[in-house]
This record gives structure tokens, sequence and C-alpha cells, in this order.
């Protein structure tokens, strides 16, 4: 069963919330034993995304966002790593399938972690709801995103559109909690990215508002450069071809200037 708007997590009870404001359960002590106490695991051998849609979902936003941005240096855009809030809790971290930071350097990091950042905290987190993952999404994911990270923006998308309805739900952070940002005709728009966000079959684009632009994709860059290079190539061969029958011509003329 899908769910539907207006949608907001189950009332936690103190002791749950305890629980997590501590351990978000990803490491084991044991595990962190092994890693070492000061030390901040990179993997948890979970893969990119549940299904092909879902990996290409998230491949598709990591790659469009960084090309938008391209002139930012201060703009840090990831996948799947992990954050880590608390630097005396290695347990206190989460993986966003993707997460804007406005305000970060942007250069490769194995792992995120805001006290090295300056507090910075993402800006905006995309996550991929999937079969396996709906419930955490709107749960414990929600009340990380919501009141320990402060996510201005909380974007969840369904590419198979059989968990959400609508496949594209958004939340931005009003007076320290979650609402719902409205979503017609499969649109939202990201104050925090200046887009709008579409549903396009079992993808989400990132639109320009004013002018009605769609971001490319990279599949659609690579067909882009294919093509003006293919233009460029005929041009070439058509230059060089007028500039053999211009030689041509200024031969034939200058044999009949000397008969």
């Amino acid at each position: 069963m899908a769910v539907a708007l207006p949608y907001y997590p189950r009332k936690y009870t103190c002791e749950w919330l305890e629980t997590l404001r501590q351990d978000t359960r990803v490491w084991t002590d044991l595990e962190l034993g092994i890693y070492g106490k000061n030390c901040f695991p990179d993997s948890d051998g979970e893969p990119l995304g549940e299904t092909d849609w879902h990996i290409k979902a998230t491949l598709d936003t990591l790659q469009t966002l960084p090309q938008h941005y391209s002139d930012r240096p201060d703009v840090y855009i990831a996948a799947d790593n992990f954050i880590y809030w608390d630097e005396d809790n290695a347990k206190r971290c989460i993986s966003p399938d993707v997460y804007v930071v406005f305000g970060a350097r942007n250069f490769p990091r194995r792992v995120y972690q805001t006290w090295a950042e300056g507090g910075l905290t993402p800006s905006v987190v995309f996550e991929m709801t999937s079969r396996g993952t709906k419930e955490n999404d709107f749960e414990e994911k929600f009340f990380i995103y919501e009141q320990e990270l402060r996510v201005p923006e909380y974007f969840l998308f369904d590419p198979e559109g059989d968990y959400l309805d609508p496949p594209l739900i958004g939340y931005r952070l009003q007076e320290g909690e979650y609402l719902p940002i409205s979503v017609r005709n499969g649109r939202g728009h990201s104050q925090q990215l200046g887009l709008d966000l579409e549903c396009h079959q079992t993808g989400l684009r990132f639109v320009v508002p004013d002018t009605g632009h769609m971001l490319p994709l990279s599949s659609e860059l690579v067909e882009m450069l294919e093509t003006e290079r293919q233009r460029a190539n005929t041009e070439a061969v058509a230059r060089q071809e007028a500039e053999n029958e211009i030689a041509r011509l200024r031969a034939e003329l200058d044999a009949l200037r000397g008969k």
C-alpha cells in the first residue's frame, strides 16, 4: 500500500527518541571495536539501490546536479556515503541516497563529518523510496533529518510509483518541524536548489522555473556532444569541398589565361 499525503511520522516515545539520539544502530559495538574507537567507518556493505530504477534515479541525480553547479566550488554533492554529526559517537551516522551541502568545499570525501565542515549539514536530502526503505524513510531518517541534522528540505521519490502517492513527496523545515511541500501534477519546488523537481516516467528531473529548461542527464549531454561533433565534422567536410572547388576553378582560370 502506497504512503499518501498528508503523512507525518509516528508519535515517538521519549525512550525511542533517546535511543535514536544515542545509537542509530548502523554499527555494532563489535564492529566499532574492530575499526577502533576513533575510526568512522565508510561502508556498510549495502548496495547503492534496491533495484535498477533506484540506482538509475540516484546516479542521474548525482550526475545532473553537479553539472548545474559546476561553477560553484562551495557546493558539495554526494551519494550513499556516511554523514557523522557526533565526534564522540560513531554510531550516530546516516547515509542519504543523495544530498547537497551549500557552503562546503567541493572535493571527494570518504565520509562527511559535520564538525570538520564548520558545522555545515545538508541543505537538501533525497531518498529513493523502495519496498525495503519506505518505513525507515518516514520514521528514523525523517526524524534524523528533521531533528538532528535540521535539513531544510527533504524529498522522497518512488521510481516504481508503488510505495508513495504521489511518487514525489517533499518536506520543508518550518519552525523546527517538517511540513509538506506542495506537489502538483508531479512537480514540486526546491527553495534551496532554486529548481523545480518533476517526476518523469521512472526518473526524477530538475527544471529551471523561469525558463522551463530541463537540466540534461549525463546520457543526454553525451548525445548532444555527439550531435555537435557530427555537425562540426559535416561543416568541416563541406568547407574542405568548397575550398577544393575554389582551387579547381582558379586552376582552370589560370589555364585559360595562359592560352
